[in-house]
């Protein structure tokens, strides 16, 4: 079931992708990118509609031509995200975030596939959400689905990383771990016994809730998705599962 989700994720992606109306956008895209995808909802609580845009930069030398596994041309350009929020004199910028968003492909790992492939990116009742998924085509059976879920902060004017759910499994045994993970109240649930291919049975299920030492608070702006170097990217790698 999990694979036919990711399936009409995809195709989702795509039809939406098409649709995207980037000329309503267009004074805030700087020059030399593109707009990838829009969400529209209430931000900072205020009842206008607020904007998260999400652009990449179109520069064809950050393009590589690949003669192995994967895609034929490898787009290595960056991406980032605008936040701008409703006024009475329009829209302000109030955001833009350089370095949490992964590129397209990824240098390390030709075979892994777009995280942010499908455009999950949503605004709901003051929060938005940013949905990351990983797998790749070739080299590992590895698949996750990371939920970042993250508030603004008016005092500090920063988005701050309140809840992060995570999902892995394995595509050859189907065996799944779940971690949800409250920063506000400093609770994590982790949940296994869970088989993608197999009904989970009740007795199989196994939950468990810990309290997390303390931690910092974390903020979007200083965040990085990739947490596979530690010694190049931001603190918050170090305490997110801890």
């Amino acid at each position: 079931m999990k694979y036919i989700c990711l399936m009409l994720y995809f195709i989702s992606s795509i039809v939406s992708a098409k649709n995207i109306d980037s000329s309503k956008w267009k004074a805030w895209i700087p020059s030399g990118w593109k707009l990838i995808h829009s969400s529209e909802g209430d931000l900072n609580k205020d009842g206008k509609s607020d904007v998260i845009l999400v652009i990449e930069e179109n520069n064809a030398a950050k393009r590589q031509e690949n003669d192995s596994l994967s895609a034929p041309v490898l787009n290595f350009n960056p991406r980032n995200i605008l936040v701008l929020f409703k006024t009475a004199d329009g829209y302000k910028r109030v955001a833009r975030i350089k370095g949490f968003l992964p590129r397209e492909n990824d240098p390390e790992s030709y075979c892994l596939e777009d995280p942010f492939g499908f455009k999950n990116l949503k605004i709901s009742r003051g929060l938005f959400k940013i949905e990351l998924n990983y797998w790749a085509s070739c080299g590992g059976w590895g698949v996750s689905h990371e939920t970042f879920t993250f508030r603004y902060e008016p005092i500090q004017r920063r988005f701050q990383l309140i809840g992060l759910d995570t999902s892995s499994s394995s595509r050859n045994i189907g065996d799944n771990t779940d971690v949800s993970i409250n920063y506000l109240t400093g609770r994590k649930k982790t949940s296994t016994g869970i088989n993608d291919f197999e009904e989970t049975k009740p007795s199989d299920l196994k939950v468990l809730w810990e309290n997390m030492p303390k931690q910092p608070r974390f903020y979007l702006d200083k965040m990085s998705s990739d947490c596979s170097n530690d010694g190049k990217t931001a603190q918050w790698c170090r305490y997110q599962y801890e």
